[in-house]
């Protein structure tokens, strides 16, 4: 049986859970102010997943042209854990690369002083 301890508990130093084969939390308890900035976790293991989709205005039947296209902004640094794509085969002799392009994005905010006369 499970030792309980009902009061409070303050520790000072490192907690080594060594032999634990896993360690449960309250829900909500676990909060982004204590999980360190390096913690590693899995990008699928986090909330604000994005899924960005285009049909880069091309209708179904019509023959794909050329064009590069921004179909998502991160706003932060992100993790990309999926690309897809679809070709929709019209029974033409039709060739369409897919590539997937990323760059960093610095962010420019300027400032203007209006001053009352």
């Amino acid at each position: 049986m499970a030792d309980r301890i009902a009061s409070d508990q303050v520790f000072t130093g490192t907690v080594n859970m060594a032999g634990a084969s896993s360690v449960n939390h309250k829900a909500s308890s676990v909060t982004n102010t204590t999980v360190a900035a390096g913690a590693g976790i899995a990008a699928s293991k986090l909330d604000h997943q994005v899924v960005a989709d285009t049909d880069f205005g091309v209708d179904s039947d019509a023959t794909p042209t050329a064009q590069t296209k921004t179909v998502y902004v991160a706003r932060g640094s992100e993790t990309i854990t999926g690309f897809r794509c679809l070709l929709n085969d019209t029974g033409t002799s039709t060739n369409v690369d897919f590539d997937l392009l990323t760059q960093r994005y610095h962010r420019v905010v300027s400032r203007r002083q209006h001053h009352a006369q």
